[in-house]
């Protein structure tokens, strides 16, 4: 991308005969771009990014003007926790954009978004970050609070969406319309849901006719959804830090806990505090999903013991895919059998299912996930 350089784009644009009040503007909004970071890209319209990206301006007109619904639904199986049932398997809806849009967001995503740093406690969505890293802040812990944020991409809302875009330099209009590409209306069908599962507003948000949501399926969604999130991630540290609690929060997980002394009265109180947080910028927790754990009680951080000084495997985790190597060395059962037995789609499923298994215990402790690599290997699936 070449760099913005406010001589040659004015003397380029008096040279085109360009208006100097429009000349002072546009070199005044990327001053403002510049001022965030010099590794953000100058855009100043819709057209200009169309150019960018090398997508039609006429189909970005269309799609910010919420002329169609650029999105198809598909139904997603969540990751199961080991030693559960398939009868408990659960289900997310992903919004996948059409080929066009996915492209423009996966420009916005690479050349803007990617740019800027989400707040430390965050640990989900940028390159470096690792389910290990994660826990690995909460180490020791002898208490340890978790809390869920219900619905956390259908709560980020297109007015949030666009302040990021605001809060980078871009112009309020473009801002505007940057928010209208990342976000999707409502479907029919998920507004009667909405309506189900809300019987009331959410403490905060303003009630608008519909506005957009941050989908979960497109490029640009994780890393807005985590920079949308900064302002609460400071007040939420700030709150962690006076009460002696160390936070993160893993997309929709936040994590508090303390290698210290505390007590349930003021870990209750505390959960209070950060549902009110929560309730100021427009979230709500999954309360069903709150738990405390006192000492004594297992600590469990994204799949992994905390509980001493370093991130540990759990025991369900250990049997369950032992559990899947034993029916697939065992000759009457085997890879077909077995597939069949726990559901998969596919052998080819099953196996991509272990493989993922296997390289996330080689993260957590690469002798035992060693171990188990040797044993998928050895196993003889059809051709």
């Amino acid at each position: 991308m070449t760099l913005w350089d406010s001589q040659i784009f004015t003397a380029g644009a008096r040279a085109a005969n360009v208006d100097p009040a429009v000349i002072s503007a546009a070199v005044g909004h990327a001053n403002a771009i510049r001022s965030v970071s010099i590794d953000l890209p100058i855009v100043f319209t819709l057209a200009h990014l169309a150019h960018l990206s090398g997508v039609s301006h006429r189909y970005l007109i269309e799609v910010a003007g919420r002329g169609s619904d650029p999105y198809r639904d598909y139904i997603a199986k969540k990751r199961q926790a080991p030693g559960s049932t398939a009868a408990s398997r659960r289900y997310r809806t992903i919004c996948m954009p059409d080929p066009e849009l996915k492209k423009v967001q996966r420009w916005l995503q690479q050349n803007m978004l990617s740019k800027i740093a989400p707040h430390a406690a965050s640990t989900a969505y940028s390159e470096d970050d690792t389910v290990f890293a994660a826990a690995a802040r909460h180490v020791n812990a002898r208490w340890l609070i978790k809390i869920d944020i219900e619905r956390f991409f259908e709560s980020i809302k297109e007015p949030y969406v666009a302040s990021v875009f605001e809060r980078l330099g871009y112009p309020d209009l473009l801002s505007f319309q940057l928010g209208r590409l990342c976000t999707r209306l409502p479907t029919l069908k998920s507004r009667k849901d909405i309506f189900k599962r809300r019987s009331k507003p959410a403490r905060g948000v303003m009630q608008h006719e519909w506005i957009g949501f941050l989908p979960q399926g497109a490029p640009s969604s994780p890393q807005l959804a985590n920079l949308v999130m900064r302002r609460f991630d400071r007040r939420a540290t700030a709150a962690a830090k006076k009460a002696g609690l160390r936070y993160s929060r893993y997309s929709d997980d936040m994590i508090f806990s303390t290698a210290g002394s505390f007590s349930r009265e003021r870990a209750e109180h505390f959960v209070h505090d950060i549902y009110d947080v929560l309730g100021a910028y427009g979230f709500e927790a999954n309360r069903t999903k709150t738990s405390i754990a006192a000492p004594g009680a297992r600590k469990i951080v994204l799949g992994l013991l905390v509980d001493r000084d370093k991130p540990r495997l759990t025991r369900e985790f250990r049997a369950g895919i032992e559990t899947h190597l034993h029916y697939l060395e065992r000759p009457d059962v085997g890879p077909v059998g077995h597939a069949e037995v726990r559901e998969f789609d596919s052998v080819i499923g099953l196996r991509n299912h272990l493989e993922g298994l296997v390289a996330f215990a080689r993260q957590i402790d690469q002798p035992y996930g060693d171990r188990l690599k040797a044993r998928l290997r050895a196993i003889v699936w059809p051709a």
